[in-house]
Protein backbone atom coordinates (compact mmCIF):
# COMPACT_ATOMS: atom_id res chain seq x y z
CA UNK A 1 0.00 0.00 0.00
CA UNK A 2 1.32 3.52 -0.49
CA UNK A 3 0.05 7.12 -0.50
CA UNK A 4 0.83 10.06 -2.31
CA UNK A 5 -0.24 13.60 -2.32
CA UNK A 6 -2.26 14.86 -5.37
CA UNK A 7 -3.60 18.81 -5.70
CA UNK A 8 -2.36 21.08 -3.04
CA UNK A 9 -4.89 22.76 -1.10
CA UNK A 10 -4.08 26.35 0.01
CA UNK A 11 -3.59 27.21 3.42
CA UNK A 12 -6.12 29.66 3.53
CA UNK A 13 -8.73 26.83 2.36
CA UNK A 14 -7.07 24.55 5.10
CA UNK A 15 -7.14 27.17 7.75
CA UNK A 16 -10.99 27.83 7.28
CA UNK A 17 -12.20 24.89 6.79
CA UNK A 18 -10.27 23.74 10.41
CA UNK A 19 -12.33 26.21 12.02
CA UNK A 20 -15.44 25.38 10.97
CA UNK A 21 -14.69 22.06 12.14
CA UNK A 22 -13.98 23.25 15.17
CA UNK A 23 -16.72 25.50 15.57
CA UNK A 24 -19.10 22.41 14.32
CA UNK A 25 -17.52 20.06 16.82
CA UNK A 26 -17.65 22.37 19.91
CA UNK A 27 -21.37 23.19 18.91
CA UNK A 28 -22.28 19.44 19.98
CA UNK A 29 -21.48 17.62 16.81
CA UNK A 30 -19.45 14.02 17.07
CA UNK A 31 -19.00 11.65 20.10
CA UNK A 32 -16.38 12.80 23.01
CA UNK A 33 -15.02 11.63 26.32
CA UNK A 34 -12.35 12.93 28.93
CA UNK A 35 -9.99 11.72 30.75
CA UNK A 36 -9.01 13.23 34.25
CA UNK A 37 -5.33 12.24 34.42
CA UNK A 38 -5.37 12.83 38.33
CA UNK A 39 -8.29 9.37 38.62
CA UNK A 40 -6.99 7.03 36.19
CA UNK A 41 -4.72 8.45 33.06
CA UNK A 42 -5.88 4.87 31.59
CA UNK A 43 -10.12 5.55 31.37
CA UNK A 44 -12.37 7.22 29.10
CA UNK A 45 -15.23 8.83 30.56
CA UNK A 46 -18.12 8.75 27.59
CA UNK A 47 -20.42 11.85 27.78
CA UNK A 48 -23.64 12.53 26.92
CA UNK A 49 -23.80 15.58 25.19
CA UNK A 50 -21.41 18.42 24.85
CA UNK A 51 -21.48 22.61 23.19
CA UNK A 52 -20.84 25.89 23.39
CA UNK A 53 -24.00 27.54 25.18
CA UNK A 54 -25.38 31.07 24.85
CA UNK A 55 -22.84 32.70 26.24
CA UNK A 56 -19.93 30.99 24.50
CA UNK A 57 -19.09 28.56 27.62
CA UNK A 58 -18.45 25.21 26.83
CA UNK A 59 -20.16 22.83 29.09
CA UNK A 60 -20.64 18.90 29.16
CA UNK A 61 -23.04 16.21 30.30
CA UNK A 62 -22.34 12.60 31.64
CA UNK A 63 -22.44 10.39 34.58
CA UNK A 64 -19.41 10.82 36.47
CA UNK A 65 -17.55 9.43 38.74
CA UNK A 66 -17.58 10.31 42.71
CA UNK A 67 -13.97 12.08 42.90
CA UNK A 68 -15.41 14.12 40.18
CA UNK A 69 -18.18 15.72 42.15
CA UNK A 70 -15.65 17.63 44.74
CA UNK A 71 -16.33 20.77 42.87
CA UNK A 72 -12.55 21.13 42.06
CA UNK A 73 -10.85 22.03 38.80
CA UNK A 74 -9.55 18.88 37.29
CA UNK A 75 -7.28 18.65 34.55
CA UNK A 76 -9.05 16.57 31.71
CA UNK A 77 -7.66 15.58 28.18
CA UNK A 78 -10.72 15.74 25.75
CA UNK A 79 -11.54 13.90 22.76
CA UNK A 80 -13.84 13.73 19.76
CA UNK A 81 -14.80 11.64 17.06
CA UNK A 82 -16.89 12.63 14.32
CA UNK A 83 -18.40 9.83 11.68
CA UNK A 84 -19.51 10.85 7.98
CA UNK A 85 -22.28 11.61 7.27
CA UNK A 86 -23.09 8.34 5.67
CA UNK A 87 -25.69 5.67 6.38
CA UNK A 88 -24.32 2.47 4.37
CA UNK A 89 -20.84 3.02 4.86
CA UNK A 90 -18.75 4.15 8.08
CA UNK A 91 -16.27 6.66 7.72
CA UNK A 92 -14.89 8.94 10.36
CA UNK A 93 -14.47 12.27 9.16
CA UNK A 94 -12.56 13.91 11.82
CA UNK A 95 -11.00 13.50 15.20
CA UNK A 96 -9.80 16.21 17.66
CA UNK A 97 -8.36 16.46 21.01
CA UNK A 98 -7.62 19.31 23.75
CA UNK A 99 -6.76 19.94 27.00
CA UNK A 100 -8.53 21.61 29.62
CA UNK A 101 -9.49 22.62 33.29
CA UNK A 102 -13.36 20.43 34.42
CA UNK A 103 -15.34 21.40 37.08
CA UNK A 104 -18.88 19.76 37.94
CA UNK A 105 -21.48 21.92 38.86
CA UNK A 106 -23.44 21.04 41.85
CA UNK A 107 -27.37 21.16 41.90
CA UNK A 108 -27.78 24.55 42.85
CA UNK A 109 -25.48 26.11 40.35
CA UNK A 110 -26.80 24.09 38.10
CA UNK A 111 -30.47 25.34 38.95
CA UNK A 112 -29.30 28.75 38.53
CA UNK A 113 -27.48 28.29 34.97
CA UNK A 114 -30.30 26.27 33.51
CA UNK A 115 -32.73 29.34 34.75
CA UNK A 116 -29.71 31.36 33.30
CA UNK A 117 -31.15 31.36 29.69
CA UNK A 118 -27.72 30.81 28.81
CA UNK A 119 -27.98 26.51 27.99
CA UNK A 120 -28.45 24.84 25.02
CA UNK A 121 -32.08 22.70 24.48
CA UNK A 122 -29.97 20.04 24.62
CA UNK A 123 -28.27 20.52 27.40
CA UNK A 124 -31.25 21.13 29.29
CA UNK A 125 -32.80 18.05 28.06
CA UNK A 126 -29.48 16.24 29.74
CA UNK A 127 -29.76 17.73 33.01
CA UNK A 128 -33.19 16.00 33.30
CA UNK A 129 -31.58 12.33 32.79
CA UNK A 130 -30.78 10.12 36.22
CA UNK A 131 -27.25 10.58 37.55
CA UNK A 132 -26.57 13.18 35.17
CA UNK A 133 -24.28 15.95 35.89
CA UNK A 134 -23.45 19.15 34.44
CA UNK A 135 -19.75 20.24 34.31
CA UNK A 136 -17.90 23.43 32.77
CA UNK A 137 -14.94 22.51 30.65
CA UNK A 138 -12.42 25.26 29.72
CA UNK A 139 -10.00 24.37 27.11
CA UNK A 140 -6.65 25.46 25.28
CA UNK A 141 -6.50 25.15 21.84
CA UNK A 142 -8.41 22.54 19.84
CA UNK A 143 -6.17 20.11 17.65
CA UNK A 144 -8.08 18.25 14.86
CA UNK A 145 -6.86 15.20 13.00
CA UNK A 146 -8.37 15.13 9.24
CA UNK A 147 -7.70 14.75 5.71
CA UNK A 148 -5.71 18.06 6.12
CA UNK A 149 -2.98 16.17 8.78
CA UNK A 150 -3.29 18.21 12.38
CA UNK A 151 -4.13 21.37 12.50
CA UNK A 152 -5.09 23.06 15.28
CA UNK A 153 -7.25 26.49 16.51
CA UNK A 154 -7.68 28.24 19.98
CA UNK A 155 -11.08 27.86 21.90
CA UNK A 156 -11.17 31.39 23.06
CA UNK A 157 -11.37 32.25 19.29
CA UNK A 158 -14.33 30.04 18.22
CA UNK A 159 -16.05 30.86 21.59
CA UNK A 160 -15.95 35.00 21.13
CA UNK A 161 -17.16 33.95 17.40
CA UNK A 162 -20.43 31.65 18.63
CA UNK A 163 -20.71 34.37 21.32
CA UNK A 164 -21.27 37.04 18.87
CA UNK A 165 -22.93 34.79 16.10
CA UNK A 166 -25.97 34.31 19.35
CA UNK A 167 -26.09 37.67 20.92
CA UNK A 168 -26.24 39.16 17.62
CA UNK A 169 -28.35 36.73 15.07
CA UNK A 170 -25.78 36.29 12.45
CA UNK A 171 -26.41 33.17 11.18
CA UNK A 172 -23.31 33.37 9.21
CA UNK A 173 -21.19 33.39 12.07
CA UNK A 174 -22.53 30.62 13.38
CA UNK A 175 -21.90 26.76 12.54
CA UNK A 176 -23.04 24.89 9.20
CA UNK A 177 -24.59 22.30 9.60
CA UNK A 178 -25.78 21.76 13.28
CA UNK A 179 -25.15 18.30 14.24
CA UNK A 180 -29.19 17.66 13.47
CA UNK A 181 -29.04 18.67 9.85
CA UNK A 182 -25.85 16.83 9.38
CA UNK A 183 -27.74 14.09 7.28
CA UNK A 184 -30.44 16.72 5.97
CA UNK A 185 -27.68 18.50 4.09
CA UNK A 186 -26.15 14.84 2.92
CA UNK A 187 -29.72 14.47 1.30
CA UNK A 188 -29.71 18.06 -0.51
CA UNK A 189 -26.65 17.18 -1.69
CA UNK A 190 -28.03 13.63 -2.81
CA UNK A 191 -30.68 15.09 -4.32
CA UNK A 192 -28.15 17.46 -6.37
CA UNK A 193 -26.51 14.89 -7.78
CA UNK A 194 -29.53 12.77 -8.51
CA UNK A 195 -27.89 10.31 -6.01
CA UNK A 196 -24.70 9.58 -8.49
CA UNK A 197 -22.00 10.80 -6.20
CA UNK A 198 -19.38 10.06 -8.74
CA UNK A 199 -20.34 12.95 -10.73
CA UNK A 200 -18.87 15.16 -7.73
CA UNK A 201 -15.54 13.76 -8.15
CA UNK A 202 -15.97 14.68 -11.88
CA UNK A 203 -16.19 18.00 -11.44
CA UNK A 204 -13.64 20.68 -12.31
CA UNK A 205 -13.52 22.58 -9.01
CA UNK A 206 -12.39 19.07 -7.41
CA UNK A 207 -9.19 18.65 -5.87
CA UNK A 208 -7.70 15.63 -5.01
CA UNK A 209 -6.02 15.52 -1.77
CA UNK A 210 -4.39 12.45 -1.54
CA UNK A 211 -4.08 8.97 -3.46
CA UNK A 212 -3.98 5.94 -1.42
CA UNK A 213 -2.92 2.77 -3.87
CA UNK A 214 -4.08 -0.56 -2.36
CA UNK A 215 -1.73 -3.56 -1.80
CA UNK A 216 -4.21 -5.81 -2.87
CA UNK A 217 -7.84 -5.62 -4.67
CA UNK A 218 -10.20 -3.82 -2.41
CA UNK A 219 -13.72 -5.07 -2.65
CA UNK A 220 -15.49 -3.35 -0.03
CA UNK A 221 -16.74 -0.04 -0.31
CA UNK A 222 -16.17 0.67 -3.54
CA UNK A 223 -17.66 3.85 -4.81
CA UNK A 224 -18.02 7.69 -3.76
CA UNK A 225 -18.65 8.55 -0.65
CA UNK A 226 -19.45 12.09 1.49
CA UNK A 227 -17.03 12.50 4.30
CA UNK A 228 -18.03 15.42 5.69
CA UNK A 229 -19.87 18.79 4.17
CA UNK A 230 -19.99 22.23 6.22
CA UNK A 231 -19.88 25.76 4.85
CA UNK A 232 -16.40 25.46 3.56
CA UNK A 233 -16.76 22.88 0.86
CA UNK A 234 -17.91 18.87 0.20
CA UNK A 235 -14.74 16.24 1.26
CA UNK A 236 -15.56 12.84 -0.55
CA UNK A 237 -13.81 9.47 -0.54
CA UNK A 238 -13.52 7.88 -4.18
CA UNK A 239 -12.95 4.27 -3.56
CA UNK A 240 -11.96 2.05 -6.89
CA UNK A 241 -10.50 -1.61 -6.62
CA UNK A 242 -6.89 -0.43 -6.46
CA UNK A 243 -7.42 2.83 -5.13
CA UNK A 244 -8.54 5.64 -2.64
CA UNK A 245 -8.84 9.25 -3.06
CA UNK A 246 -9.51 12.28 -0.56
CA UNK A 247 -11.11 15.20 -2.19
CA UNK A 248 -12.50 18.62 -1.35
CA UNK A 249 -15.11 20.26 -3.77
CA UNK A 250 -14.65 24.00 -2.30
CA UNK A 251 -17.61 26.69 -2.36
CA UNK A 252 -16.72 29.85 -3.92
CA UNK A 253 -18.29 31.61 -1.31
CA UNK A 254 -19.24 30.12 3.02
CA UNK A 255 -22.45 28.20 2.97
CA UNK A 256 -24.35 28.80 6.13
CA UNK A 257 -27.78 27.14 5.62
CA UNK A 258 -29.71 24.70 3.88
CA UNK A 259 -30.79 26.98 2.02
CA UNK A 260 -28.29 28.24 0.38
CA UNK A 261 -26.54 24.79 0.50
CA UNK A 262 -29.08 23.93 -2.06
CA UNK A 263 -28.91 26.82 -4.06
CA UNK A 264 -25.37 25.96 -4.66
CA UNK A 265 -25.54 23.16 -5.48
CA UNK A 266 -28.62 23.97 -7.99
CA UNK A 267 -26.10 26.67 -9.59
CA UNK A 268 -23.36 23.45 -10.22
CA UNK A 269 -26.25 21.33 -12.03
CA UNK A 270 -25.49 19.24 -13.84
CA UNK A 271 -22.47 18.43 -12.28
CA UNK A 272 -20.83 17.10 -14.91
CA UNK A 273 -22.08 19.10 -18.22
CA UNK A 274 -20.18 21.35 -20.39
CA UNK A 275 -21.37 24.42 -19.55
CA UNK A 276 -20.96 23.24 -15.40
CA UNK A 277 -16.88 23.00 -16.38
CA UNK A 278 -17.07 26.37 -18.34
CA UNK A 279 -19.34 28.17 -15.48
CA UNK A 280 -16.66 26.16 -12.54
CA UNK A 281 -13.70 27.78 -14.98
CA UNK A 282 -15.45 31.59 -14.58
CA UNK A 283 -15.98 31.15 -10.96
CA UNK A 284 -12.47 30.67 -10.81
CA UNK A 285 -10.58 33.57 -12.52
Amino acid sequence: MSTEQCSPVSDAMVAARTHSTVHRLLSGAGLADVVAYDLDPERAWPLLCHGLDRLGQFLVAGVFPAELLDGQIHRVRFDLRKGAPEVHVQLTACSAHSLGDLRVIDAEETDRYLHSGAATAQMLEAAGWPDVRLAVLELEAVHVHDFAGINSVAFDQVARQHHRAVAHHQGHEMAFPLPEDEIVARDVLGEAVEGDLSALARQPRMRWVSTRHHAAPMVDAVGTHVVDIDKTGICVMEVTTHRTRIGLCPFDEAVWSLPALASVLEQWRPLDSPSFADSASDNRR
